[in-house]
């Protein structure tokens, strides 16, 4: 079975998280594998730890992403967006089941694998920095008017504006943002910075219906056509071509 049946099997369900880690334990109970979890917590990985955690951290992160994007979707009327929607969680589904994969491989060789899990945690946090951070808080915009004395006057931002419906945020993704706090220093072993690194600005979720019709066609379409967004498609080895019309099938 393709990549592209494996994700129409996917997404024949409803909305749902796909992969729960928890404990060094890794469960892709939502993509439908047939092989079971794949488990870290043995004491043979005490020296891989950094690795599983930072994976499992990013994929907390990713999971609870494509989950709000699948419930938003549903509140849009606009098919064009619907189907921009189902691109943005296909590309992470993908991630996940070429995830799968690799920490199978490592599971196996940790030491041989060490580098394709590094590269699948590089790409995954570069989707979620460029690409998942600006759907859920799109860039800032300043509008300015001249008040009565001749004086720049700066008036609240749409941003702003919208930041108070930020604080109703669904009790579910705060949980899981929560849970994901990592020391540092740990993950500058992997890249310049930590894997997570912005826990605090995603735990300020937009609602669902609010922050679902906020963005335009013209900036959904930018997103899936970052190089991050591109990048995760060649990590999880699809085609563009096979991701839009897979979503116009299943955005229907």
């Amino acid at each position: 079975m393709g990549i592209r049946d494996a994700l129409r099997q996917v997404f024949a369900n409803p909305c749902q998280r796909l992969v729960n880690y928890d404990a060094r334990v890794f469960q892709f109970s939502g993509l439908n594998v047939k092989t079971g979890p794949v488990d870290f917590s043995a004491g043979t990985f005490d020296s891989h730890l950094v690795r599983v955690e930072a994976a499992g951290s990013i994929v907390k992160m990713l999971d609870a992403y494509q989950f709000w994007v699948c419930t938003a979707a549903q509140t849009l009327k606009s098919k064009a967006k619907r189907d921009k929607y189902a691109e943005l969680r296909i590309n992470v589904a993908g991630q996940f089941l070429k995830l799968y994969g690799t920490l199978q491989a490592f599971r196996v060789d940790p030491r041989g694998q060490s580098k394709n899990l590094d590269n699948a945690i590089r790409v995954m946090q570069a989707f979620f920095d460029r690409v998942a951070v600006d759907h859920l808080h799109p860039p800032r915009r300043d509008f300015c008017r001249i008040g009565m004395s001749g004086t720049p006057m700066r008036i609240r931002t749409a941003k702003e504006s919208f930041r108070r419906n930020q604080e109703n945020v669904a009790d579910t993704l705060v949980q899981t943002h929560r849970s994901v706090r990592a020391p540092q220093r740990e993950f500058e072993i992997l890249d310049e910075r930590p894997i997570i690194d912005r826990v605090e600005k995603i735990r300020r979720l937009p609602l669902v219906a609010k922050g679902a019709n906020r963005l335009t066609q013209k900036q959904l379409t930018s997103l899936t056509h970052r190089k991050a967004f591109s990048g995760a498609l060649e990590f999880a080895g699809l085609k563009m071509s096979d991701v839009q019309a897979l979503a116009e099938e299943i955005s229907k």
